[in-house]
């Protein structure tokens, strides 16, 4: 490492002293800042830069002389360009940006103002092997975003907007003027420690002081008095920069003895005397100690620790620790003081070169957990690439306890990040959310701000209960923020939990509901989110009572929202109760619109059946004929399944309102085959049923010979209809025979699918043909010698119910190969039957021999009982000639 070349490097020092807008107040320490920086830099003894390398711009009147200067700069910088800038800094209220303020700023008119933006691109022009150095010693929280983070968050945030690729960049993170210019002070607080430090050196630092030495001093230095705390970030240059050269002297005096303690006579200097091993110095510790001289013996042990290489350090606090002795720790801690991460790995590395497992190891790791955030960053990545995983996982862990604010997670998380760790960055949010649900929303809040939206928003998800509480206007603009993040998905959620807290649960609570979820709504549509609208629309009119449905309903039309309020009404009324689209009508009738009551009316039409019959009912007790008809003309525009649902419900089977249907039974018989071919592929056997019944009462002349058209086309469904009319004992002039069941099986051959044959075997059931039904089925069985076609007709019975007439399939099927067995109960067990493929197997165990107890274990059914307990089936040319299957 070697100081930059004072002769090739370049720095600018900016200031903004006096404001001529009142909300920005003087700074008059600014103006000794650059004079005295100035002056440092130029001293030989610390970088010797030469008067025409630094150029010095208080007061700038304009954006432009600050960037000239910087220009300048960084086209003649061949080693090192360092920018500094002291004065007020405001948040950028539009694209989370940092703006510099100069004395002629004002606050309200950002473009006023310097935005860092333009900075650091003069910045980034110097040429690539230069060094990069950034001070900003500014305050920023002047114009603070709404909503936005403050203390540490803040100044994470900052220095993430500020970053800059290859280059080191310091930062104060002070927001009000007491806390950045204290008064009585000759400089600002941050730049008054960098002061001390340049003038006065750093000990124990080396020949040269680097840039991240300079940080961890400044850091513990204001931490100590309690101020503001600066941020670093190191860019990865691959470089160590060299900040300046220390000051320090190369030979110091050992400190006098406090008042009252002696060193032991014969103790050497601890620089220049002879050599002292650490065991050594050990045995000249406690002869101190015995003659009472411990404060002397702890100052001896403290500078010894500050000077002598770390591993020599190392092995003298184990020897400590080995004996209790008291020092231990304050040498572990002196050690390491300012050396920087590179002594704590150095520092393990002694250690376990005596010792598989020492002690020390942990005392070490808690001292480098109480350093900075970006010193920990920085420990920790050294560790994991020096292989020491263990105590890099040990460290973290050690610092997330530490945490005690949302400032402190975020200021952590930020380091981690800058440092390229982003899963141990994850890891301390994760730890993080365990604190308060209100803590948690704030982390969120400043993930979000400093453009960890992913992370925000799980985070607003774990804590949805502070979420929605908020006020209206930020929550929008937070779902706002998921939205244009394309998570719609978690908007959604956030929006139904919202909707769930605010419903009301009784009348005295409803009137401020109602106003939440009114506001809600106007501010989603402002914000171009409609669909959220109406998701809260969707969810209230799921929530709410029917009476506060309507009440809701009056408000969004008095707002002006009648379009919302007409679409609540048809989301509550598909949400039920199905009674309450009476009062919903009547709500809007009595608003003044008749023509969105009967859109709810038409809306009832495509519900459920049993929901159309039951408002029928309600419609018919309250004598509104009007309405009653209407909403029979509608359910006579919908598909002939749903038209025949509603006419088998229990309130319709007396054939009331049969009139309303006349399309049902009349047109062509090529019209009613087409009605038949909906029900077969999409209605029920009792719809079936139904519209025979309903033919009945219509004409049953005209039935009786739609049946012998039927027939004569070969349509299987004719079998019902026969049944149907024989059992209501209507005839037509001898037309209709006697159902018998060789009929029916002849009939229910002809249907073109097995699902047909399941249709129409259940609607006999339904009419009372058991007998037949089964006779059908084991005809079939024994008729159709596609093995395929005969489990499809058994799934196909199954799933209309008829379980027993299924099992007679089963049984009474002609099975020519083993194969087409084991194919038989894998597929049933595939569709979903378990048990009827456990009794195909039941029936089929002799058959089947050996292979009965394998099928069973790959399909996880019981073995079957023995053969002895089945009746030998009929020999067939797959059994062998000793009566045993193949």
């Amino acid at each position: 490492m070697e100081l930059a070349d004072p002769h090739r490097s370049y720095a600018v020092l900016i200031g903004s002293a006096i404001y001529g807008d009142a909300s920005l107040e003087d700074l008059p320490a600014v103006a000794n800042n650059l004079t005295k920086l100035a002056e440092l830099f130029a001293d030989a003894t610390i970088w010797g830069l030469p008067q025409g390398n630094c150029t010095l711009v208080p007061q700038p009147e304009s954006r432009e002389e600050v960037l000239d200067a910087i220009h300048d700069a960084a086209r003649k910088a061949e080693d090192t360009l360092l920018v500094y800038f002291a004065g007020h800094g405001l948040a950028h209220p539009d694209v989370n940006g940092l703006l510099l303020a100069l004395p002629g700023t004002d606050p309200e008119r950002t473009y006023t103002a310097l935005d860092f933006d333009a900075v650091r691109g003069e910045v980034l022009s110097t040429r690539r092997e230069v060094n990069r150095i950034v001070i900003l010693d500014c305050c920023y929280g002047g114009r603070a975003f709404e909503g936005g983070m403050g203390g540490a968050g803040k100044a994470v945030q900052m220095a993430e907007q500020t970053r800059i690729a290859g280059s080191y960049l310091l930062t104060a993170s002070s927001a009000t003027r007491q806390s950045q210019s204290p008064p009585g002070e000759t400089y600002t607080a941050f730049t008054g420690e960098l002061i001390h430090l340049l003038e006065n050196g750093l000990p124990g630092a080396g020949e040269l002081i680097e840039a991240t030495h300079v940080y961890e001093h400044l850091y513990g230095e204001l931490r100590s008095k309690g101020r503001p705390l600066p941020q670093q970030r190191l860019s990865n240059t691959g470089r160590t920069l060299a900040f300046a050269r220390n000051r320090h002297l190369a030979e110091v005096t050992p400190p006098d003895p406090p008042d009252g303690g002696t060193i032991s006579p014969g103790t050497p200097d601890v620089m220049t005397g002879p050599g002292r091993t650490p065991r050594e110095l050990v045995r000249e510790v406690a002869r101190s100690r015995a003659a009472n001289a411990d404060d002397a013996a702890g100052a001896l042990l403290r500078e010894w620790a500050i000077r002598r290489p770390v591993q020599e350090v190392a092995t003298l606090a184990a020897l400590l620790s080995a004996e209790g002795n008291r020092f231990a720790t304050d040498v572990v801690n002196r050690a390491l003081s300012n050396r920087g991460p590179q002594a704590v790995a150095d520092y393990l590395d002694a250690l376990y070169a005596v010792d598989d497992e020492p002690e020390d190891a942990e005392r070490v790791l808690h001292y480098a957990a109480d350093q900075s955030v970006d010193v920990v960053a920085a420990t920790y990545k050294l560790l994991c690439s020096a292989g020491r995983s263990v105590e890099a996982d040990r460290l973290l862990f050690l610092r997330t306890e530490r945490l005690r604010s949302t400032d402190d997670v975020l200021e952590l998380a930020g380091a981690l990040w800058s440092a390229g760790l982003e899963p141990e960055a994850d890891r301390v949010l994760t730890a993080a959310t365990t604190d308060s649900a209100e803590e948690s929303g704030r982390l969120a809040d400043a993930l979000l701000a400093i453009g960890q939206p992913d992370r925000a928003f799980a985070l607003y998800l774990r804590t949805q209960e502070t979420v929605v509480r908020r006020p209206v206007p930020a929550f929008v603009r937070l779902l706002k923020k998921m939205h244009e993040a394309e998570h719609d998905d978690d908007a959604t959620t956030m929006l139904e939990r919202w909707i769930d807290d605010a419903a009301p649960s009784s009348a005295p609570s409803a009137l401020p509901a109602r106003q939440t979820i009114t506001d809600l709504c106007a501010e989603l549509r402002s914000a171009g989110l409609s669909p959220y609208a109406s998701t809260v629309l969707r969810r209230s009119a799921a929530a709410l009572p029917p009476a506060d449905v309507i009440a809701l309903a009056e408000a969004l039309y008095r707002q002006g929202r009648g379009e919302d309020s007409v679409l609540l009404l048809l989301m509550a009324t598909r949400a039920g109760p199905i009674e309450a689209v009476v009062d919903f009508m009547d709500s809007l009738r009595e608003i003044g619109r008749p023509v969105d009551a009967n859109a709810l009316l038409d809306e009832v039409g495509r519900l459920p059946a049993h929901d159309v019959a039951r408002l029928l009912e309600r419609l018919e007790l309250q004598g509104r004929t009007r309405d009653r008809d209407r909403l029979l003309s509608v359910i006579a525009r919908q598909p002939v399944p749903a038209q025949l649902a509603v006419l088998r419900e229990p309130f319709l089977v007396d054939g009331r309102y049969h009139e309303a249907f006349t399309g049902l039974g009349a047109g062509s018989d090529k019209e009613f085959a087409e009605v038949l071919k909906q029900l077969r592929d999409t209605g029920s056997h009792l719809d079936l049923i139904a519209l025979f019944a309903y033919g009945a009462r219509e004409n049953t002349a005209n039935l009786t010979a739609r049946l012998a058209w039927m027939e004569r086309k070969g349509i299987p469904e004719a079998l019902v209809l026969r049944a149907y009319l024989l059992d209501r004992g209507i005839s037509a002039g001898g037309r209709i025979p006697t159902l018998n069941k060789k009929d029916l099986a002849a009939a229910a051959v002809r249907f073109p699918s097995s699902a047909g044959v399941a249709f129409a075997l259940a609607a006999l059931q339904a009419l009372g043909h058991e007998e037949a039904v089964s006779y059908v089925a084991r005809r079939l069985a024994s008729l159709w010698f596609d093995s395929a076609q005969r489990v499809e007709l058994a799934v196909s019975l199954r799933r209309r119910g008829l379980n027993n007439v299924a099992r007679t399939v089963i049984k009474e099927g002609s099975w020519d190969e083993i194969r087409h067995l084991t194919e038989t109960i894998t597929e049933l067990h595939s569709a979903g039957f378990p048990d009827d493929a456990a009794y195909a197997l039941r029936c089929y165990a002799f058959r089947l021999g050996g292979k009965a107890k394998k099928l069973a274990a790959s399909l996880g059914l019981e073995n079957p009982p023995g053969t002895a307990y089945f009746p030998l089936l009929r020999r067939t040319s797959l059994d062998d000639g000793h009566g045993t299957a193949n």
